[in-house]
């Protein structure tokens, strides 16, 4: 008979030190989950700022673009414009000669 009573202490004991061993892990696992779920809302935080700054970045380099397009335009034109005032000043000059 002691040897019932000693084996229901002794799961007695192991179910004590089971649930004492459950509830510290399940501590630990609920910081663990915090950090976790801390560290997820900073890396969104990041990612949100780079997609950002992204979007900015495509617009600044979409702006170039137009830009550069406009002066090198303006470039043309004015070369362009070089050109016919040569013709013109050519043919002037011949029609004064004459």
């Amino acid at each position: 008979m002691a040897l019932i009573y000693i084996s229901i202490g002794v799961v007695a004991a192991a179910l004590v030190f089971l649930a004492v061993y459950a509830v510290k892990l399940m501590k630990s696992s609920r910081q663990t989950m915090e950090n976790l779920n801390r560290t997820t809302q900073l890396m969104q935080a990041e990612m949100n700022d780079v997609t950002n700054q992204t979007a900015l970045l495509n617009e600044k380099t979409e702006y170039l673009k137009y830009d550069l397009y406009n002066k090198k335009q303006n470039v043309t034109s004015v070369g362009e414009a070089v050109k016919e005032l040569k013709s013109t000043t050519t043919e002037l000059l011949r029609t004064f000669k004459k």
